[in-house]
């Protein structure tokens, strides 16, 4: 393959980085390291941070969905492989300084053992500086965050009996948590807490891996913003499971948000929450619960239901269909 007639596309980082990410782009990776993410009780998470140049402009600030690890682990994604984004999301990472970062969902290899391709060597993040800080900062950020993190030690107590309101020690929030929107849930905020209402909740499952077995449940939390899965193992499970009741409103803080598997959680956000040993759950008055969230519904005629994807998801219940003509 003649490398330097390969065009990679114009100005597509830039437009990311502007917030729009409808289009797909041909552009080649440059560097790939390996960022370590401890926060997670399902072992050990590897972000892989990436910089990737179109025809223009370069960008440092670019993770790699963990869902798309397997690429990098069977040496598919290295240094100047040329992929094709298909999906990419621009997450801010920080409110108050507007700092932003890529975060590359969905991808197609096109070569993987490619030569460098000519590109300009202009930085597409300068583009932010008015509004947004450079985002590299963020990166120095989460890595001294993973350096920083004291795993909690796992606690031998038994909380499956434990009533909803009893243990305020246990349940309440810290007083240091910020509340946000569930909408505004990403990889990158520490101090966080998220005020919803329940919408859903499983059984406790049973489950059985290469890392051992345990048990597990998950619940989904919603206000007016979003809705986002929670899923509890083990200790955490025994310690929850009693105290979550659907319809009932919680405030919910100190737990570890990774990327969505779209493979067993079906809501609409992009990630999900996992509770940690120091995960602290509260329930609340529904009177103290503002917005209130409303119900949205997708759709669709009778006759698509059989274009729809396999194993598309569809609901979690139907009990009235409305057909229109």
């Amino acid at each position: 393959m003649n490398f330097d007639q390969i065009q990679l596309s114009d100005n597509a980082l830039t437009d990311y980085l502007k917030g729009d990410t409808r289009k797909k782009a041909l552009v080649q990776i440059t560097d790939l390291k390996a960022i370590e993410n401890r926060q997670c009780d399902e072992g050990n998470l590897v972000h892989y941070r990436i910089t990737i140049a179109d025809a223009t402009s370069t960008c440092s600030s670019c993770i790699l969905n963990t869902d798309l690890n397997h690429l990098v682990e069977s040496a598919l994604i290295k240094a100047n492989t040329l992929i094709y984004i298909k999906d990419i999301a621009l997450d801010m990472v920080d409110d108050n300084t507007n700092r932003s970062m890529l975060i590359i969902n969905d991808v197609d290899i096109v070569q993987t053992n490619s030569g460098t391709i000519d590109h300009n060597s202009r930085n597409a993040e300068l583009y932010q500086q008015s509004n947004v800080q450079m985002t590299s900062h963020v990166l120095q950020s989460l890595s001294t965050i993973n350096r920083n993190i004291v795993q909690p030690k796992s606690s031998s107590t038994n909380y499956f009996d434990a009533k909803r309101h009893n243990d305020e020690s246990i349940l309440k929030p810290s007083d240091h948590a910020m509340p946000i929107a569930i909408a505004q849930i990403n990889q990158y905020n520490n101090g966080w807490s998220i005020k919803g209402i329940v919408t859903n909740k499983s059984n406790v499952h049973h489950y059985k891996n290469s890392r051992g077995e345990g048990t597990l449940f998950s619940f989904d939390l919603q206000d007016s913003t979003g809705e986002i899965q929670i899923t509890a193992f083990n200790n955490e499970c025994s310690r929850l499971f009693s105290i979550i009741e659907i319809g009932q409103v919680y405030v919910l803080a100190n737990a570890s948000v990774k990327p969505a598997n779209q493979q067993y959680n079906k809501l609409s956000s992009i990630y999900e929450i996992i509770a940690t040993s120091q995960t602290s759950v509260s329930h609340t008055s529904i009177d103290d619960f503002i917005h209130v969230p409303i119900s949205k519904y997708n759709f669709i005629r009778l006759n698509e239901i059989a274009m729809q994807q396999s194993d598309a998801y569809l609901g979690k219940s139907c009990n009235r269909i409305l057909i229109t003509s």
